[in-house]
């Protein structure tokens, strides 16, 4: 059998990895390969109809890309993984990072993504280093230096800046309220 290549739309973080690996080998595919918005694999048969894997990724959430590669849902597993991975490099500049896992030009990628999401690459970086803030405050005891660290802000002046431009409140008045409800991170 000859593998294939399969684009999913809105895969965005590991439990989505986790759900398309437990549906490609209940349809009998064998993976090679498993990332954000992509699979290599190979059919259980060379013919296959790929509706019934349409059909059960429909079911949850997800979207068997038809048109090939896409870009947006690579660059939002690449920022998502960027915010929630602690041990994430400040060393390399995310523009970097997006450069070198998509293998095009940052200013090409960013277009893309502009006009696709009505929104730049640095808003949805905000909003996702935003709400992962708004957890860590909620859930955590963790000082809001050690959450801009661990965010990668450069200071808790420019966390805390940042955090009242986007919700219009500091953090330490965040975390006092003690009334947050968690984002699902694919809606942001």
């Amino acid at each position: 059998m000859q593998e294939q290549t399969l684009y999913i739309d809105d895969m965005v973080c590991y439990r989505c990895i986790l759900v398309v690996e437990q549906l490609l080998k209940e349809a009998g595919w064998k993976i090679l390969e498993i990332e954000l918005g992509y699979v290599r694999a190979i059919p259980p048969t060379a013919n296959i109809s790929l509706q019934g894997l349409s059909d059960g990724l429909r079911k949850v959430g997800l979207r068997l890309r038809q048109d090939g590669h896409n870009l947006i849902t690579q660059v939002k597993g690449i920022i998502i993984e960027y915010v929630y991975d602690d041990l994430a490099t400040m060393d390399i500049p995310l523009s970097e990072i997006i450069v070198r896992e998509v293998e095009m030009s940052y200013s090409y990628v960013s277009r893309h993504f502009s006009s696709s999401e009505q929104r730049t690459i640095e808003e949805f970086y905000q909003l996702h280093r935003i709400e992962r803030a708004k957890r860590l405050l909620f859930q955590t005891n963790t000082n809001i230096k050690s959450v801009a660290q661990r965010l990668k802000y450069k200071s808790p002046g420019h966390f805390s800046a940042s955090f009242r431009k986007l919700t219009g409140e500091t953090p330490s008045d965040f975390r006092a309220k003690g009334n947050y409800k968690p984002q699902p991170i694919d809606k942001l």
